[in-house]
């Protein structure tokens, strides 16, 4: 009985899980969404994926009672909802705090998909032509640290060794800014110019991944505040989730004191 219920429910969790994608062009227009309006979007995708985890737990925990092959199979399906979960939750804490931030000033883009390549979670377009790459990524209880010698972004858990971050965030960072100037020049601009216009990159740690101290050298002043910075595939900088929009209003300050 229990072996046939999670089936059943996690059958709906294959039919309904996957996350549905968000307009690739957010302009706030006529019939667009706003960024209020993508809030809201996620919160209910959140709550739908909460339901589904809480549907899928109950079933799992009666099946494991009378543990069959039937029951095993589903075993993915369920992890694949609390993935899917941990990612939109962490998209909706952080675009909270982008509208809360800057409104409407700002047109963001949600879940940008890439052929082949990781998922953008943000993308950020300003009027005045300025433009923001965030991936936030988690790896549980850990310190996240910039190994130069190896050139390596390394972590160390509670109790463990230190282990290299595969595959490597920066290098994805840079293979989505590549996608964007490729595939969606349209996100940039319409003229050769605006096509070629710097683009900051993010790495946000989220959740209970933290960053570790580093060299005085690794980090630069923006604004007169200090991020850590990696020369790697490009340049991208570094920060824990409640730093994201201090990075962009100082990246967005020092940006724009260079064109008075």
């Amino acid at each position: 009985m229990f072996a046939v219920e999670i089936q059943l429910h996690l059958r709906l969790i294959h039919h309904k899980g996957t996350i549905r994608a968000f307009p690739l062009n957010s302009t706030v227009e006529a019939g667009a969404q706003t960024n209020q309006e993508k809030l809201k979007q996620l919160e209910r995708e959140r709550e739908r994926l909460q339901m589904l985890s809480l549907i899928a737990g109950w079933a799992m925990t009666g099946a494991l009672a009378i543990f069959t092959p039937s029951v095993a199979v589903t075993l993915p399906s369920f992890s694949m909802v609390l993935d899917q979960l941990q990612t939109v939750s962490q998209r909706y804490n952080l675009m909270y705090q982008l509208v809360q931030k800057f409104g409407e000033e700002v047109e963001i883009e949600i879940g940008l998909k890439p052929e082949g390549l990781r998922s953008i979670d943000f993308f950020l377009r300003f009027p005045d032509k300025e433009y923001v790459l965030i991936q936030i990524r988690s790896l549980g209880s850990a310190r996240v640290f910039f190994n130069e010698a190896k050139q390596e972004l390394q972590f160390r858990r509670k109790g463990g060794g230190i282990k290299t971050w595969k595959p490597d965030p920066l290098s994805e960072l840079a293979r989505q800014e590549q996608w964007i100037r490729k595939s969606r020049p349209d996100l940039l601009g319409t003229t050769s110019r605006d096509r070629r216009r710097p683009l900051s990159k993010l790495l946000v740690l989220a959740n209970l991944t933290v960053l570790a101290d580093h060299s005085e050298h690794l980090y630069e002043n923006i604004d007169n505040e200090k991020y850590l910075v990696i020369r790697k595939y490009g340049t991208a900088n570094i920060c824990e989730k409640d730093q994201v929009t201090d990075f962009i209003r100082a990246y967005l300050a020092q940006r724009r004191s260079r064109k008075l």
